[in-house]
């Protein structure tokens, strides 16, 4: 029954775990051990832009940034 049942779930697929919501608190961290130089700025810019919009990290690690440093 084992084999059948893993047999089904490959062929059919399943559904992938849900991920946990990035909070306020996780974010706050984040910027909180974020460098205070420029390009810690630019850290803290992303992370805030990317919590605001809800980005997924795929989105964020898409975006093209350019360091003018």
């Amino acid at each position: 029954m084992k084999a059948i049942l893993s047999g089904i779930s490959r062929e059919k697929g399943v559904a992938p775990a849900k991920k946990a919501a990035l909070t306020i608190d996780l974010v706050r961290a984040a910027l909180a051990a974020t460098a205070t130089d420029l390009h810690g700025l630019r850290d803290r810019a992303v992370v805030l832009h990317g919590f605001h919009a809800a980005l997924r990290r795929s989105e964020l690690a898409a975006l093209h940034l350019e360091d003018q440093i």
